[in-house]
């Protein structure tokens, strides 16, 4: 936690089991409810909180309890990131489409009702199957909804298993198991979504090696590297990464920059020239003193910007995010009047209304629009970043939607990477063949 000037406090909060932009808006919800708190933003893909807040005695804790008492941990995030398709929810997605479709194909064939035991039969056991498939699509999501219904912030989730558990009640089983199945397909989908955008991000913080080679007391000593200090000299091999930012004191190599500076061509690096942590040395050694710390090297602050770049939201983030907490209430209020004004008023079959209005919840789920827009900001500004184009932040990137003309100020940054042989001139009596047999 730390404390400005005019006595504002800033906590970050690693929440491991927030997994998309809908468990954001409820943690957000949830800390903004806490006596003190200014602003709170929450990183999907970072998996973490920033809070800004007047401190009291027990406002950390507070607002630890906060989160906590909305279902959801405060801990240090995984190294190891969660496999998908191991996962409890890919499990029960899977077996609740087998049993869905094992039940489609019993009914195959009974287009029409059939006296008879085997028809009997065959409803029986398509609807069991049916049951069994909506029951288990539905432990995805059923507690969720539960949850938001508890707290009075109602979601999607609510919404779908209001639409499962109405669908069962009224005897549509097997639109209740196509809910279900469904439903958690496209929550796969946005966990997958959400999990390739924080590969990409860790893909940027792979960059930098996790240990560096020192020289201490005439001695080589292999440290993490952000035990490495300022002012301590990197011993760096050919082929192998820049461990830290600093000045080559000794040897001279060629330097391949592009992830830090976008440049496709080896860097000449010498005696007094700056390198960079993350970047690769190519064919020669280098000792490089130390200039700054590893947490502030220009490879981690440009991590840092884009970790950042998620609480800087576009205006179509900003508006996605309060269009979402009006919006399930309202559609809820609206299919419960579908449901009762035309059975109250107008004497309408209660089973036929009831359907209409539960499939209503299922239409303007607005799950595809809450998702949609954080994961493609965020894996636009990373897949950026990792080419060497740093954007501040998602207003940034919008904005580039209105930019007609850009002008760049230096040559040879813009090329594709890809060093291509135009032409071989030939001098001193040196054939065409020796050159190109030299040179390889």
């Amino acid at each position: 936690m730390a404390t400005n000037e005019v006595g504002i406090s800033s906590l970050v909060l690693n929440i491991p089991d927030m997994e998309c932009p809908g468990c954001a808006g409820k943690v957000e919800s949830a800390i903004l409810g806490v006596s003190g708190v200014n602003e709170v933003t929450a990183s999907v893909i970072a998996q973490r909180v920033t809070v800004t807040f007047t401190p009291r005695p027990s406002s950390s804790e507070d607002i630890k309890n906060a989160v906590q008492n909305a279902g959801y941990t405060v801990g240090q995030p995984s190294d190891v990131p969660k496999s998908r398709w191991t996962s409890p929810e890919h499990i029960f997605m899977l077996f609740s489409g087998i049993c869905f479709f094992a039940a489609l194909a019993v009914l195959w064939g009974l287009d029409e009702p059939e006296p008879g035991l085997l028809w009997e039969s065959h409803l029986q056991i398509s609807t069991g199957l049916f049951l069994l498939s909506a029951l288990l699509g539905g432990l995805n999501f059923f507690a969720a909804g539960f949850k938001s219904l508890k707290s009075f912030s109602l979601d999607m989730n609510f919404l779908m298993s209001a639409a499962v558990l109405g669908a069962a009640g009224i005897g549509e089983y097997m639109e209740a198991a196509a809910i279900a199945f469904l439903f958690s397909v496209a929550e796969m989908l946005e966990a997958y979504a959400v999990a390739r955008a924080r590969r990409s991000l860790k893909g940027l913080m792979d960059l930098t090696p996790d240990v560096a080679v020192l020289t201490r007391g005439g001695d080589e000593v292999i440290v993490p590297v952000e035990e490495v200090k300022i002012g301590e000299v990197a011993l760096v091999r050919p082929g192998e990464k820049i461990p830290v930012d600093g000045t080559v004191i000794q040897g001279h190599s060629e330097v391949d920059q592009s992830p830090i500076t976008g440049e496709s061509l080896p860097i000449k690096k010498c005696q007094g020239n700056t390198v960079y942590a993350g970047t690769m040395n190519l064919e020669g050694y280098l000792e490089v003193r130390t200039l700054r710390e590893p947490s502030q090297s220009t490879l981690t602050r440009i991590i840092k910007m884009v970790e950042d770049a998620e609480d800087r939201r576009a205006p179509s983030e900003r508006f996605v995010q309060k269009f979402a907490r009006i919006y399930t209430p309202a559609v809820t209020a609206l299919a419960l009047c579908v449901i009762l004004f035309p059975t109250l008023l107008m004497a309408g079959d209660f089973g036929i209304w009831c359907l209409r209005g539960l499939t209503l919840l299922v239409i303007a789920c607005p799950c595809a629009l809450v998702i949609s827009t954080p994961v493609a900001v965020v894996s636009g500004i990373t897949s950026a970043a990792r080419n060497g184009v740093l954007i501040k932040g998602g207003n940034f990137l919008e904005t580039l939607a209105d930019v007609k003309v850009v002008a760049f100020d230096k040559t040879g940054t813009l090329t594709n990477g890809k060093p291509e042989l135009t032409d071989v001139l030939p001098l001193n009596g040196q054939s065409r063949d020796e050159i190109l047999k030299v040179a390889a």
